[in-house]
């Protein structure tokens, strides 16, 4: 009788395992995942119900234990929601899994991908070093791969980081290379973005006039986001953001007149109170105190 009992629950286990392991079960953990994720972009679903969704995709994911190419892309899926929400620690969580599979792989651009959104999630832990390290290796990758849009990008994080530190001169050689590349690549939204941190470099090291000409070179290439269908509201942010670094640049210069006339610019942008609150307020606050400045 004993000996019937083990050979059912081994039976049993059997049974289960080979369920749990069969490529029917795996295609379905995919196929769950992609579902769970989509789920989990829908706003209206709350950030607790959303959480969950990302939980249950990295669960299915893991179940499925494989390393094909749509695995690693659902495993950058769910780093990139985790990301997109907040859950830092959760992000690099699964990152070490998603780079362990990309290595195992021999998957350049997966590895490459994988390092750069780890240098994002330490970034905004704050971890700037580590951050730097990982934008390192993922520009080598990008390079070897001839991946010049995505290299751009990675230089241009490197870049950010100079900035953050107070390397001016660093942050704005590095954001110039990095703009040769992305023009070449013509990605209009990382050339608006390099245009304007060379300008805010060049502010912090007190080369205001030429500061002043790489904001209107910025602003000239918003016109590129017009014709490739941008919402207007979305030049009207971005447009209101680089008025609101030129009045900085204005009230360092004793230029007050000026800094006055260009804060009341960006505040014309009626959807501005509404979409970009903590701009519209920064802006208020720079006005008035350009104001109490000007006497």
């Amino acid at each position: 009788m004993k000996t019937l009992q083990k050979i059912l629950v081994f039976f049993i286990l059997f049974v289960c395992i080979a369920h749990c392991t069969s490529p029917e079960r795996k295609e379905l953990s995919k196929t769950k995942a992609g579902e769970y994720l989509d789920k989990s972009q829908i706003e209206s679903n709350g950030e607790e119900i959303r959480k969950k969704y990302i939980d249950s995709a990295y669960s299915e994911l893991l179940s499925g234990n494989q390393n094909d190419s749509l695995t690693r892309y659902l495993y950058r899926r769910t780093m990139a929601a985790y990301y997109n929400e907040g859950y830092y620690d959760r992000t690099l969580s699964v990152s070490k899994r998603a780079l362990d599979l990309a290595n195992d792989a021999r998957d350049t651009m997966d590895i490459a991908d994988v390092m750069y959104k780890i240098g994002e999630t330490h970034y905004e832990k704050a971890n700037l070093d580590t951050a730097f390290v990982y934008y390192d290796q993922a520009e080598q990758l990008f390079a070897t791969l001839g991946d010049d849009a995505s290299r751009g990008q990675a230089i241009l994080s490197k870049a950010y980081i100079y900035y953050s530190i107070g390397e001016y001169a660093q942050s704005e050689s590095l954001a110039i290379r990095a703009l040769t590349l992305l023009e070449n690549s013509n990605n209009t939204v990382y050339v608006y973005y390099c245009l304007n941190l060379i300008a805010t470099a060049l502010e912090g090291q007190n080369k205001t006039d030429q500061a002043i000409q790489w904001y209107n070179d910025a602003l000239e290439h918003l016109e590129n986001f017009r014709r490739e269908g941008y919402p207007e509201s979305t030049l009207q942010s971005y447009r209101a953001s680089c008025y609101n670094n030129m009045g900085g640049v204005y009230e360092k210069e004793g230029n007050y007149v000026q800094a006055i006339n260009i804060y009341r610019q960006a505040l014309q942008y009626t959807p501005l109170k509404e979409e970009q609150p903590a701009l519209y307020a920064k802006l208020h606050n720079n006005l008035a105190l350009a104001k109490f400045k000007a006497g």
